[in-house]
């Protein structure tokens, strides 16, 4: 009958072939659960009050959340301020981080956050003067 997923003829594997990519996801949810009041890597969140939707698929988005938690913890951050913005006209969502660090972010941990960015499409770049620490993560939006 061809329905189940990846099967010719099933909507999902019809969706891939006309172009459309993976659905959308609400990045805010996954930000909030892991950098929330109570987590160990809090963050003050500056998220938008329209949903953050992402066009990446949803276990990868929620890796590269984990990712960022990681680094995040593995550079000794504090006071760590995180604001999603859609510059107007753009079609990538701009996720700074901002943070204080007792040491540079480790090597591996930014592999795999930059690795997971270029999975869904996005990227990441990061600063670093004296023990402040400046994260930029570009993510892509599903067409309108």
């Amino acid at each position: 009958s061809g329905e189940g997923a990846g099967l010719p003829g099933s909507p999902r594997l019809q969706r891939r072939q006309r172009g459309e990519g993976p659905p959308a996801v609400d990045g805010r949810p996954l930000l909030s659960a892991a950098f929330g009041p109570g987590r160990p890597c809090a963050a003050r969140l500056e998220l938008p009050e329209e949903p953050m939707r992402v066009r990446a698929p949803r276990m990868t988005l929620g890796l590269m959340v984990r990712a960022l938690e990681r680094l995040l913890t593995g550079a000794g951050a504090s006071e760590t301020v995180m604001r999603v913005e859609l510059p107007e006209g753009a079609q990538q969502w701009r996720l700074r981080v901002r943070a204080q660090v007792v040491r540079p972010p480790l090597p591996r941990a930014q592999a795999s956050l930059e690795r997971l960015a270029r999975r869904a499409e996005g990227q990441v770049s990061v600063a670093q003067e004296d023990t402040g620490l400046e994260l930029t993560v570009l993510l892509p939006r599903p067409p309108e």
